[in-house]
């Protein structure tokens, strides 16, 4: 299985993107806000997923920041649906930046919660430091053994980041993990313990591409933030899903021609005669 998301791609819907072959492609247009005459558009997101995948994965719902699809139980260890979110949040400074567009965010989360796990993926422009993503009844002496969300955390674990800093953005962000029982993958995940920025450039290092969900933690094999590379201020980060997909060996590359070797050479009187030496 490949889902592969890419975000503030700047690309509008009529220009060509070299979607890979064997791919499908889904785009979330880059917006242009008529009053800003200079400067380039905000945004854009495309999803390429594997033509094979076509009968299992499917697009449901499309916005301008954001991007839905089901993901069917039959590809991946869950006994649910899941909806994959590929979401651009632009900065909160920013003129493209929507008043209440997490709020919305936060209301369909819960609409698709109940059809199934929801997973989201990417840059939220949020910065949520080391603060925790859940609700926790340590030292509540109030109310013992309820917690104050209507849904449960599927993980309690403190999670680490190289980024201490928590801005307006994050603070939401937080604030949707906590009410609908979400938990943020960075930071706490075979691959990612440590948290690595996933930004790094001149203005400074941060952690605002993420990777969260309320799947079952089992669910998932690891978490990556590759290298930065110069193509981008932004990290590589991948997500590995277990699934039911089985790789197809009935017909394997022959190998290329080999030659037989004796198991053992041993040096004899007669071994320069018989190799010519």
């Amino acid at each position: 299985m490949e889902v592969i998301i890419l975000h503030e791609t700047w690309s509008r819907a009529d220009v060509s993107t070299h979607c890979p072959n064997g791919y499908r492609e889904l785009i979330v247009p880059s917006l242009k806000n008529p009053h800003i005459k200079r400067g380039r558009d905000s945004g854009g997101i495309i999803v390429w997923y594997k033509e094979e995948l076509k009968n299992t994965v499917s697009p449901i719902k499309r916005g301008e920041t954001h991007l839905w699809l089901k993901i069917e139980k039959s590809i991946l260890k869950s006994q649910s649906d899941t909806f994959l979110c590929a979401v651009y949040m632009p900065p909160i400074d920013s003129p493209y930046h929507r008043e209440g567009c997490f709020q919305n965010l936060q209301s369909e989360i819960s609409h698709f919660q109940s059809l199934g796990s929801v997973l989201l993926c990417g840059d939220l422009n949020a910065r949520t430091g080391r603060e925790v993503d859940y609700i926790s009844t340590e030292g509540n002496s109030h109310v013992i053994g309820q917690q104050t969300s209507l849904y449960h955390t599927p993980i309690t674990t403190l999670r680490n980041s190289f980024d201490s800093v928590v801005n307006k953005s994050g603070k939401q962000v937080l604030h949707i993990c906590k009410g609908l029982g979400l938990y943020i993958i960075n930071g706490r995940i075979r691959g990612d313990s440590q948290g690595r920025y996933t930004y790094s450039s001149a203005l400074g290092n941060s952690v605002v591409d993420y990777a969260i969900t309320d799947m079952d933690p089992e669910s998932i094999n690891a978490f990556i933030v590759r290298q930065q590379t110069p193509l981008s201020d932004h990290c590589q980060t991948v997500l590995y899903l277990k699934t039911n997909i089985k790789q197809n060996n009935s017909n394997p590359t022959p190998p290329s021609k080999l030659y037989s070797l004796k198991p053992a050479y041993k040096w004899t009187q007669s071994s320069a005669e018989e190799n010519n030496v």
